[in-house]
């Protein structure tokens, strides 16, 4: 289980009326993982099932009509981790995620769209795995 909280971001209007959009995205993820078969005394591999809960924050400034929505947004994916001990208690873990949107976000400023979702998104992560056991 994890989270993410996007900083806001402004996008002016295109044509340069002087408005702009400003959204932010929140999401909850749930991860259900199982290890790999590579898994050792020095490597270890997780592969994950992925679904994440969006909310996306849009909200109009210097526009005609100013509105404050807030869109919710499913996603199912998978997730790939590789842990790499390299000391006893400590390891390099490297993450690569891969979601699907079960419906497309769209943020519209004055009739016009100044943003679209993806179709698929992806991050990657490097880290430092401590381990106390």
């Amino acid at each position: 289980m994890g989270g993410r909280a996007d900083l806001p971001v402004v996008t002016p209007q295109a044509d340069g009326g002087g408005g702009s959009v400003r959204t932010q995205r929140l999401q909850a993820e749930l991860a259900l993982c199982w290890r790999g078969p590579f898994t050792n005394g020095t490597l270890s591999l997780h592969t994950c099932a992925l679904g994440a809960a969006t909310a996306l924050l849009g909200a109009g400034r210097g526009v005609e009509v100013p509105r404050v929505e807030t869109a919710w947004l499913g996603a199912v994916g998978a997730r790939a981790t590789l842990d790499v001990r390299v000391r006893a208690r400590v390891a390099l873990r490297l993450r690569l995620d891969a979601l699907v949107p079960v419906g497309r976000a769209v943020v519209h400023l004055d009739q016009r769209v100044v943003w679209e979702g993806a179709w698929v998104q992806g991050s990657a992560a490097l880290g430092v795995v401590f381990h106390f056991s």
